[in-house]
């Protein structure tokens, strides 16, 4: 299990295909909503990974509902507090960073390949295409729901408790650990 964060650029050739399986949910819900967020409370936008917006740390969105978050992904982008974010914004350098742009983004990416691998299983099957692109757009979706879901049923808090959240926190805790040595 890697702990680092490998850029984009360096990455094998094929990597890029991962964009091909997500392109469903990060073309209609990921991008346009970091647009508007980006439109209404954000201090500039910026490509790591995915498309992300720095929230202005004045504005009512982070003084008010958003005030005990430091970042949300939605798919391959997101947004960012302005307060933790890194010295190079091209870099992974916070902890912020690497749960919200390394971590999550891997399960997002994880979650939509199962998600078109099912749709294709569906097509095969049962010849509704409607059927599997509702599949395939809802992946992402439905992990996340089953997880906070599951967190419920075991008697945990739904988000602290989903097993992709608690994930995010113990790559991240074992990244920043290593960052310091």
């Amino acid at each position: 299990m890697s702990y680092e964060y490998v850029p984009e650029k360096d990455r094998p050739w094929y990597y890029w295909f991962t964009y091909l399986w997500t392109s469903a949910w990060d073309l209609t819900v990921c991008w346009p909503a970091t647009l508007l967020i980006w439109l209404f409370f954000g201090k500039k936008l910026f490509w790591l990974e995915g498309l992300w917006c720095v929230l202005d740390e004045k504005s009512w969105f982070v003084c008010g509902p958003y005030k005990n978050w430091e970042g949300t992904t939605l798919g391959h982008g997101g947004w960012i507090r302005e307060s933790v974010v890194g010295e190079n914004i091209e870099e992974v350098d916070t902890g912020t960073e690497f749960h919200e742009i390394k971590v999550h983004i891997e399960q997002f990416c994880a979650a939509m390949l199962r998600s078109i691998l099912v749709a294709l299983l569906v097509v095969c099957v049962t010849f509704n295409w409607v059927l599997a692109l509702i599949i395939w757009w809802m992946g992402y979706l439905m992990m996340g729901v089953a997880n906070w879901l599951q967190a419920i049923i075991r008697g945990e808090p739904a988000y602290m408790g989903s097993h992709h959240e608690e994930s995010a926190y113990a790559q991240t805790e074992i990244w920043e650990k290593n960052q310091k040595e």
